[in-house]
C-alpha cells in the first residue's frame, strides 16, 4: 500500500464514519425521512472520484463516472431487497441485500456498457422499479424520531461500525482501475452502517422507514455523478467535486421538501 493509499483509507475511515453518525443521529432526533436522505447523500462516490482525480487525472476521474449510475440502479434493488428481508432478520436482510448488489454489478461488468446515457437510462428503470417496491408494495410509512441518551461510547462505537465498513468498500476500489473503482465507489457502504445502527437502536420497522427514504435520495448521487463528469476537467478535482456536491445537496433538498415529506 503506498502512503497517498492509507491516507485515503484514513480520511474514509474517518470522515464517513463521521457521517454515519450524523445520519444515524438525525434519524434518531428528527425521524426516518431526514436521516434516510443523509444517508443517501453522496459520501463513498465523492471519496472514491476524488482520489481517482488525485491520484490519476482528472479525466480519469471524470471517466470512473460511466458506470456510476447504473451501480446506483442496483444499489436500490439493494434498498428493495433489505426492507422485504429486515421483518425476518437483520443478518438475513444485509447478506441477501449484499448478494443481490453483488451479482447485479459482476452482470453490469460483464454487459460492457460503455454509454454514460445508457448508464443513467439503466438508473432510473431501477429506481422506478425500487420507487413502486417501496412506495406502493410495501406501503411502508414514515417512522418519528425516538429520544436516544447518547453517550461518547455509543458515539464512538457508531462511527467504528461505519467506518470499518466504509473503509472495506474502499480497500475494494484499490484493487480495480478507474471504471472497477467507480463502480466500488458507489458500494453501498453508508446505507449498510445506517441501516445496521438504526435497527439495532430502533428496530426493523423503523430502520426499513430509514432504507425507504435512502432510495429517494440515491439520485442526489446520480445528479453528483452527472455534474462531476462534465465539472472534473475544466474545473479541476476540488473545485468539480465542491461544485457536484453542491448541485447534490441542493438536489436533496428540494427532494426533501417537495418529494419526501410529503410522503407519509
Amino acid at each position: 500500500m503506498n502512503e497517498l493509499f492509507i491516507i485515503k483509507l484514513i480520511l474514509s475511515f474517518f470522515v464517513g464514519g463521521s457521517y454515519t453518525i450524523l445520519s444515524t443521529v438525525a434519524a434518531d432526533k428528527f425521524g426516518s425521512k431526514i436521516g434516510g436522505i443523509i444517508s443517501g447523500l453522496p459520501s463513498t462516490a465523492l471519496f472514491g472520484l476524488f482520489f481517482i482525480g488525485w491520484t490519476q487525472t482528472a479525466q480519469a476521474s471524470a471517466e470512473a463516472t460511466t458506470l456510476i449510475p447504473a451501480s446506483l440502479g442496483i444499489s436500490c434493488l439493494f434498498v428493495v431487497t433489505y426492507i422485504y428481508f429486515v421483518k425476518r432478520s437483520l443478518w438475513i436482510a444485509l447478506c441477501v441485500a449484499i448478494m443481490v448488489w453483488g451479482i447485479g454489478v459482476y452482470l453490469l461488468m460483464a454487459s460492457g456498457i460503455t454509454s454514460f446515457l445508457i448508464s443513467v437510462l439503466f438508473f432510473f428503470v431501477l429506481y422506478t422499479v425500487g420507487y413502486v417496491f417501496v412506495s406502493r408494495i410495501f406501503s411502508i410509512p414514515s417512522a418519528n424520531g425516538k429520544p436516544i441518551v447518547y453517550s461518547t461510547g455509543l458515539l464512538v462505537i457508531r462511527g467504528l461500525i461505519s467506518g470499518c465498513i466504509i473503509g472495506l468498500s474502499v480497500i475494494m476500489a484499490k484493487v480495480g482501475g478507474p471504471v472497477l473503482g467507480g463502480l466500488f465507489a458507489t458500494f453501498p457502504a453508508m446505507f449498510t452502517s445506517t441501516f445496521l445502527i438504526t435497527y439495532m437502536t430502533h428496530g426493523a420497522a423503523f430502520s426499513a422507514a430509514v432504507a425507504k427514504s435512502s432510495l429517494f435520495a440515491l439520485v442526489s448521487i446520480v445528479v453528483f455523478a452527472i455534474v462531476a463528469r462534465y465539472a472534473f476537467v475544466p474545473f479541476g478535482i476540488f473545485w468539480g467535486s465542491l461544485i457536484a456536491l453542491l448541485v447534490s445537496y441542493l438536489y436533496a433538498y428540494f427532494l426533501y421538501v417537495f418529494v419526501v415529506k410529503k410522503h407519509k
